[in-house]
């Protein structure tokens, strides 16, 4: 969906709600600071507020003097009892002349003392680097891990590090510093298919509201770098350059589907070992609830290839679904007349 009204519109800015640790100040921003004489964005401070209007202290939090010229995202990662802030910095590479993007992270506990902004490179050569490049990382807490959704320029000419198209992609993280691409780099927002975002989606916020996740992005008939080739030619930019709000949504848990390849025959779906509290199993599935068994194996590993043992009582043939809602379905056993959840194994 597209959102074309008149607006007033802050830029750079990026807001947590609230911040659990920190009643105080639960109101929490980032904003690039700008050389007055060249306009050139060149760092990043932080605010507060009791309200969210009125902010403080009046000229900012000094968090890093280097420069973030792209949407910078703020995060309280609950998990490690930090804040962070996720902008960009820069690299170099033989093959392509230029400051290419890469990802800069800043850490502090307290929101008034950061560390030094160090940077990461979330592409490989191998993935096509320096030709694909990291344009932000825009990230949000999710339960007990990070999500980030990462705008990919993909840039267009050779020797040209500027003139590209835009997708998003996602990754996630455990500790803020470590990212894995999901799904092996596919993409999650794709670019078009309508004029208004044909060339360009850059990722801004996700929001939830119950069972519903809304993602705000920016959207440009455009490729990023238009605006220099065009004066580069002598074209008059100013009327058809434009930037829309866009919105686009998933439900709750669904970013990536496991599909079975043929529905005629018997798939098996492995995970990883799983820690957990609490005595319910839920499953977000789009299925009817007699296709699928589930059964718990030990930390060993699949079956076939490690010999794992299902745990007694868990084993397949005795569970069955029960509808939740229309994403989700508790699991339950069945045996000798008894029917019990994962509660049982905390007895």
């Amino acid at each position: 969906q597209k959102y074309n009204q008149p607006n007033n519109i802050v830029d750079g800015p990026w807001l947590i709600i609230h911040s659990p640790h920190d009643s105080g100040r639960p109101f929490k921003g980032l904003t690039h600071s700008k050389n007055l004489v060249t306009a050139i964005e060149f760092g990043t401070l932080g605010m507060h507020s009791m309200d969210g209007s009125n902010w403080s202290p009046p000229n900012g939090i000094h968090i890093t003097d280097t420069k973030c010229d792209t949407i910078s995202s703020l995060v309280w990662f609950n998990a490690v009892q930090k804040y962070f802030v996720f902008t960009r910095t820069q690299m170099w590479h033989p093959d392509l002349q230029g400051h290419l993007r890469v990802t800069g992270i800043i850490e502090s506990r307290d929101f008034e003392h950061w560390e030094p902004k160090r940077g990461i490179n979330l592409i490989s050569e191998a993935e096509g680097f320096p030709y694909l490049q990291v344009h932000g990382l825009n990230v949000h807490e999710y339960g007990d891990i990070l999500i980030g959704l990462i705008p990919m320029v993909h840039l267009q000419e050779p020797g040209n590090n500027f003139l590209g198209k835009f997708d998003i992609q996602m990754a996630i993280s455990r500790d803020g510093w470590h990212w894995q691409r999901v799904a092996d780099g596919d993409v999650f927002l794709p670019n078009g298919p309508e004029n208004w975002d044909r060339w360009y989606v850059h990722s801004c916020s996700m929001v939830r509201k119950k069972d519903t996740l809304y993602y705000y992005y920016q959207g440009r008939p455009q490729m990023h770098g238009a605006i220099r080739q065009m004066r580069e030619q002598g074209v008059d930019f100013n009327s058809t350059m434009r930037t829309d709000l866009g919105m686009a949504t998933v439900p709750a848990d669904r970013f990536v589907a496991m599909t079975q390849k043929n529905s005629d025959e018997l798939g098996i779906l492995d995970t990883p070992p799983i820690r957990f509290d609490g005595n319910d199993l839920l499953v977000n599935a789009e299925l009817d609830p007699t296709d699928m068994q589930v059964e718990l194996i030990d930390e060993a590993g699949p079956v076939a290839q490690y010999q794992s043992k299902v745990v007694p009582g868990f084993e397949r043939e005795y569970s069955r679904l029960v509808k939740i809602d229309d994403l989700r379905y508790k699991v339950l056993w069945s045996k000798e007349g008894t029917e019990y959840g994962l509660s049982l194994i905390h007895i």
